[in-house]
């Protein structure tokens, strides 16, 4: 099982956020549908969960733990899109 793993962009507001920082929005979303894609073809891989549902702000660090809504609870919408609809597929695989 795969546990509280992600990457992060930033925000306008965030310049820094922990974890492996892509280039943007949409290169998370592409990263999370490919990565969720090559774990779930291992035959040892038992699920998968990205870490931080919800945006807080480590003040003593100085950086975003980033999640799929702002701090605001707003949706960050490409990057959702990208995880549901990889979701969906991995769910479809596993329906076979």
């Amino acid at each position: 099982m795969l546990c509280d793993h992600q990457c992060s962009f930033a925000t306008p507001d965030y310049l820094k956020a922990i974890w492996r920082q892509l280039e943007s929005e949409e290169a998370v979303g592409k990263a999370y549908s490919q990565y969720l894609q090559d774990a779930l073809a291992k035959p040892y891989i038992l699920g998968y969960h990205r870490y931080q549902y919800i945006d807080r702000f480590i003040p003593r660090k100085g950086v975003l733990k980033q999640g799929l809504l702002r701090e605001d609870g707003t949706a960050y919408e490409t990057l959702t899109r990208h995880i549901r609809e990889a979701d969906a597929r991995a769910l479809r695989g596993f329906a076979k």
